[in-house]
């Protein structure tokens, strides 16, 4: 992983926590490198897919979030990931599953609430062919709860919040 090119990359973002998001990439990045397709939910300005790109996995990737400026922004600056704008909750992927589901602190965004956590995981699961992996650092234990039903590891990651890894 380069560490010194997504530092660069945050740098010339300011709307962002530069140390958070890098730290978030070092913990995230080594189960996914192996992954064959992805979808992140909540993906924001696409950071994980340019992330993955920038360290050599080039996959078939697909972003979906609610908010039209972010899925806007992916649009225009990375044509190669397909970016949907839409709701995890009501879109559907008819025909389609992923190797690897992602979400990292989609939960933490506004308009989410508790009662989103098993119903997210539950469609992250749906969707998944090989693992979920959930960063998340809101309603951690309802997470716990939740994630206690599937095959997986749930640890926290020191800095407030938990990764869960799940796998078929």
């Amino acid at each position: 992983m380069n560490v010194e090119k997504i530092q660069a990359y945050y740098a010339a973002r300011p709307h962002y926590w530069r140390a958070l998001h890098i730290r978030r990439w070092i913990t995230v990045f080594p189960l996914l490198e192996s992954a064959t397709s992805i979808l992140d939910v909540g993906c924001g300005y696409g950071d994980l897919a340019w992330v993955l790109a920038e360290n050599g996995v080039r996959v078939p990737f697909t972003g979906i979030d609610l908010v039209p400026e972010h899925i806007a922004w992916c649009r225009t600056h990375m044509t190669g990931p397909k970016w949907i704008l839409g709701d995890i909750f009501t879109e559907e992927f008819p025909g389609e599953s992923f190797d690897s589901v992602v979400s990292i602190c989609c939960l933490s965004g506004e308009g989410h609430d508790e009662p989103s956590v098993a119903p997210l995981i539950a469609k992250m699961w749906r969707l998944a062919t090989r693992q979920v992996i959930l960063l998340e650092n809101a309603f951690l234990d309802s997470i716990r709860a939740t994630c206690q039903l599937y095959p997986g590891y749930i640890r926290n990651t020191g800095a407030g919040e938990v990764l869960v890894w799940l796998s078929h």
